[in-house]
């Protein structure tokens, strides 16, 4: 299915934290380091008339979370069992964006039942790409965000990025990472590096370098 956010959050997010081997689509997905920069605890703001992160691509969700009206069930093949997931496809909406995004202010009209894949950005997960390389968890710009189509008719995201830790901006980045955890309980993953990152966020040792993990 094209934009389907599930490869991403598993092919990135699990795979990027996860502690033991799984496989997703006839894909063996195997441990590596994970370097934690400062950056994740940037302060972001999201500028009105934007929406370049908003294009058409599946909400999901696991069914422990609060989901808006028109979710499906589907299930999706991981580890050899089959995962019931709940999901708006957008298979009927042929616009760009997503249909819960209000074009005239760039503003999402579900933000309280946002998936998560919509919840984690800006985290973002930079992988490596051979048997020995790391992966980096921080808090980045979009790498072809320059190309995003905005709702003002214009092109390029407009997030904006301060360096600037607050206790309201760790609490946002520790809820983030408890419901990365959710997800990788979910799908059967017992050992992640989520629990180590987020006592290292509370022990305030993500300050000035990367941490390995």
């Amino acid at each position: 299915m094209k934009h389907d956010s599930i490869d991403k959050i598993v092919t990135v997010y699990l795979a990027a934290i996860t502690e033991e081997q799984f496989m997703y689509d006839a894909q063996l997905f195997t441990p590596k380091p994970l370097k934690v920069s400062p950056m994740l605890l940037r302060a972001t703001y999201c500028p009105e008339n934007c929406g370049g992160c908003c294009p058409k691509f599946t909400l999901d969700y696991i069914p422990v979370e609060q989901t808006p009206k028109g979710v499906q069930e589907r299930s999706v093949r991981f580890n050899g069992k089959q995962i019931k997931i709940l999901s708006i496809l957008q298979n009927e909406n042929k616009d760009h964006f997503c249909k819960f995004l209000d074009k005239s202010n760039g503003r999402c009209t579900i933000h309280e039942v946002n998936p998560f894949s919509c919840v984690f950005e800006p985290l973002r997960f930079r992988m490596g790409i051979t048997v020995n390389d790391f992966n980096v968890l921080g808090c980045y710009p979009f790498g072809r965000g320059w190309s995003f189509k905005t709702t003002d008719g214009g092109r390029g995201a407009k997030c904006r990025f301060i360096n600037h830790v607050s206790v309201k901006v760790r609490n946002q980045v520790i809820q983030k990472l408890e419901r990365l955890q959710q997800w990788a309980e979910y799908f059967g993953l017992k050992k992640t590096k989520v629990p180590a990152i987020i006592a290292a966020i509370n022990r305030f040792e993500i300050k000035d370098k990367l941490l390995t993990f």
